[in-house]
């Protein structure tokens, strides 16, 4: 449920692959509660729309070819933190599978039991975001919708992602398939897209962090410690950031035996 939409300064500052990048934007429409245009453009790109999947494969990619790797197909049940180090318990295909650690890092997504099990407590605020995929039909920009009958408290947009197809999409504190399917069918009259025949995806989104990000032994990382943009919902650049920041970290407390809370709470200072 991500629209892939990034800065150029992102693109630059961790070298995003031109080839997971769909386009380009210069400038947005914006249409308030009663429809007025209002019409951002600048001469100079200011934006790029990423493939999602493409780009999570990537960034994969990359990892392995530092040396991490993947455990796929697996559950974890429970980490547990020990003065010595880390276990953590995990299921795959039923069999229980354990593995032991200096350190963990949760970049679990939003909202997750095992965030709140290691004593990091619970996103304070959060709204669903829905999306669908659309063929649309001469949408060139990305399009941006206001109002309290749109999105209730935030906002809709329309993200072309090649010549005839685009995501549709909405942030809600309630009901956000209803409203995205509202959205679609006035897309649809103003023969905007072809189809209002399509399954949106949902997910929660934080708009504040988590009250502690760090532990003894641990640190979470993007969307599982709230480290998202609270006016648009986006979460890659900043999560990016923060990742960065915990190497960092984590790369100092490992070279001096030191993963302390403590010590680890620089982490925290840092991103914040």
């Amino acid at each position: 449920c991500c629209t892939g939409i990034i800065s150029r300064e992102c693109v630059n500052s961790f070298a995003i692959d031109d080839s997971v990048i769909l386009g380009w934007a210069n400038g947005a429409r914006l249409f308030s509660p009663s429809g007025r245009l209002l019409n951002l453009w600048r001469q100079e790109t200011q934006a790029c729309i990423v493939d999602r999947a493409t780009f999570d494969m990537a960034t994969v990619s990359r990892a392995q070819g530092m040396g991490v790797e993947y455990v796929l197909n697996s559950s974890v049940r429970a980490i547990k933190v020990r003065g010595d180090g880390v276990r953590i318990e995990a299921t795959r295909q039923g069999e229980g599978l354990n593995f032991e650690a200096r350190a963990v890092v949760m970049a679990t997504g939003f909202s997750s039991r095992l965030v709140e099990g290691a004593g990091l407590g619970k996103v304070g605020d959060f709204v669903v975001g829905a999306q669908a995929e659309v063929e649309t039909m001469g949408v060139n920009e990305v399009e941006v919708y206001f109002g309290q009958e749109i999105a209730p408290g935030f906002f809709a947009w329309l993200v072309p992602t090649s010549s005839s197809r685009a995501l549709v999409g909405l942030l809600s504190r309630r009901s956000p398939g209803l409203y995205l399917k509202k959205l679609m069918s006035s897309l649809l009259a103003q023969g905007k897209i072809a189809s209002a025949e399509v399954k949106p995806s949902y997910r929660g989104i934080s708009l504040k962090p988590l009250p502690r990000t760090y532990g003894n032994r641990l640190v979470a990382v993007g969307d599982a410690a709230g480290q998202v943009k609270p006016t648009t919902g986006g979460g890659i650049y900043y999560g990016l950031l923060c990742a960065d920041i915990a190497a960092d970290n984590l790369h100092r407390a490992l070279e001096s035996d030191d993963l302390s809370a403590k010590n680890l709470a620089n982490y925290e200072r840092g991103w914040r």
